[in-house]
This record gives structure tokens, sequence and C-alpha cells, in this order.
């Protein structure tokens, strides 16, 4: 019989808030469904490179480390505890910063996404493997950019339709494999644009993903969907006439790969800032790494707003 894979967190400085209880149920279910759907695959692949199940643990304890965090908060240790069948590995962690049990079971998958990624190739070993998970784990999961142009107006960088010399100061969630599992119509994404081998990065709304249908103005033109792994992006201002705009409408069907992240906060000025307006799921997905990452004082600090 397959052994059974499960995690148990326990923070020895977690107060009574009625609150951890639900996001406990939450990580929870959350995990229950990774396990389901992975630990199989998991468990064949280790043997099938003649691994002890134990690699398990020492894959999983490498990945929950914490990387070394420069913070002035007060050091919180945790203990970490998995169990593999009739195994039971536990160490204390020292974290420079507390995260939520939802960020950081949102790092964990990023780092296990990248494992059983990096274990389906042909080339790649269990160690090596395992490396690249680790590594996906502790980046952080944002970053900056500056956006000028008038393309996203009035959503993003609202200045720049009377300014052309307009930037905003951008938060990216990052997505290191997108898929639309995490991205939804009505994101606004940072992609890598098809038409540019210099890799010029735009912004753009996430119009329609892959399955839906697309109808044109024009009627002598039949409706048709969108292929798998593809979407449709657009521009938010009005003011462009088709031909002027790098968009869907000039490059066609953007591949999910090209996509960079989502945006999910924007700074035109140290008072004019707030989260980015996207779809109600990614919203809800952005809270947690907003709370974690992002300081809002530094982020929209003026000595900031130049890149």
């Amino acid at each position: 019989m397959l052994a059974f894979l499960a995690l148990h967190f326990s923070e020895t400085d977690v107060g009574s808030d009625a609150g951890a209880v639900d996001e406990e149920e939450w990580c929870l279910e959350l995990l229950r469904k990774l396990l389901l759907t992975k630990t199989l695959f998991f468990l064949i692949t280790v043997l099938r490179y003649s691994t002890r199940l134990l690699a398990c643990c020492t894959i999983l304890k490498l990945i929950l480390l914490c990387p070394a965090r420069k913070q002035e908060n007060k050091r919180h240790p945790a203990l970490v505890e998995v169990r593999l069948g009739w195994i039971r590995v536990s160490w204390p962690v020292t974290m420079a910063k507390t995260w939520s049990l939802r960020y950081m079971f949102t790092r964990l998958k990023l780092g296990m996404d990248e494992t059983f990624a990096q274990m389906q190739t042909t080339t790649a070993t269990l160690p090596i493997a395992v490396q690249k998970g680790v590594e996906a784990y502790r980046k952080e999961l944002t970053k900056v950019i500056y956006l000028s142009g008038a393309s996203m107006v009035p959503a993003l960088n609202a200045k720049a339709s009377t300014d052309p010399s307009a930037v905003e100061k951008l938060l990216i969630r990052l997505f290191p494999r997108p898929s639309f599992k995490d991205l939804y119509a009505g994101d606004t994404v940072a992609l890598q644009s098809p038409l540019s081998a210099e890799q010029q990065v735009l912004v753009r709304r996430l119009a329609a993903v892959e399955g839906e249908e697309m109808v044109s103005d024009d009627t002598e033109l039949a409706s048709w969907s969108l292929p798998q792994g593809h979407c449709w992006v657009l521009t938010e201002a009005d003011t462009f006439k088709p031909n002027e705009v790098i968009d869907s409408r000039s490059f066609g069907p953007l591949p999910v790969e090209n996509i960079i992240g989502r945006v999910v906060y924007q700074c035109q000025s140290p008072t004019e800032h707030g989260p980015t307006s996207n779809s109600t799921e990614a919203m809800a997905d952005d809270a947690v790494v907003l709370d974690a990452e992002l300081d809002v004082d530094s982020f929209c600090s003026k000595d900031s707003q130049t890149s």
C-alpha cells in the first residue's frame, strides 16, 4: 500500500484569534487536494529513481526551510513536522518574518509544481528537480515594473491621457509557470510581446481565455473559439484605432507562456495608489501575497517613483 503523505504545521506563538481556525481549515483542504492529485505521481517517480521514500521528507524539508530575511521583526520559531507512513521527521524552523499559512502554502505549491515539472523531463535527475523546486520556493512572488504610455488609460497610468511623460509604478505577482488555473478573464497582466525580439513587456487586460467563443464586429466573419493554451488580451484606452494598438487585434491569440504575471498594485504618487482592479478570484488569491510582500510606505515613497 502506498504511504500516505501529510504535513502538519504548528506555530508556538499563534494566538487564539478566531480567524486562525478558518485559515487552518483552508490550508488543510488545499493540502488535501494537492496531495490527492500529486502524491501518487511523486511516489512513483521517487521509486523510479530507486530512491528511498525518506527522500520525500528531505525534499519537503528543503522546500519548507525559509530563506534568511533582513527584517527588524522579532524572530519567531515554528515547528514543522513531516509524516510519511510510519516515519515522522520534525525540526524547528526560524523565520525572520512570520508568514501566514496561506502565503506559506502558496510558496510551497510553487516549489512542488516546479519539482514535479522538472521530474517529467527526460534530462533532470531527482537532485536537480529538488534543487529547482527549492529555488522556486525561495523566490519572491512579486516584482516592480514601470508603465508609460496611455494604452491602459483609465485603469492604469491615468495621467498619461494629458501628460505623455507620465509613468506609473506597478507591482506584479509573478507566475513562473502561468496557467489558466491562476489567471482569469478580467485580470490585468504583464506579458512579453510576441512581436518583439527584445522581450518587450506590455501590460494588457486579459479579455478571454482558452475555449471561449470569439465574435467579430464584422458580421461576415464567423465566430471561433480560442485554442487551448491561448488567450485574448486588449488595451483599455478607447482613443486608439485598432491598427494603432499592440494587442491581440494585431498579433492574434497570445500563448499563456508569454504572460509574466498579474498587476496587483499600482502607484501614481505617494497619495494616489491602491490595489489594481482584477477578477474577483484573482483579487482574493492575491490578497495574501500583498499582505506578505508589499510595504506600502516603501513602495509609494517619493524616492521610489523613478526607475
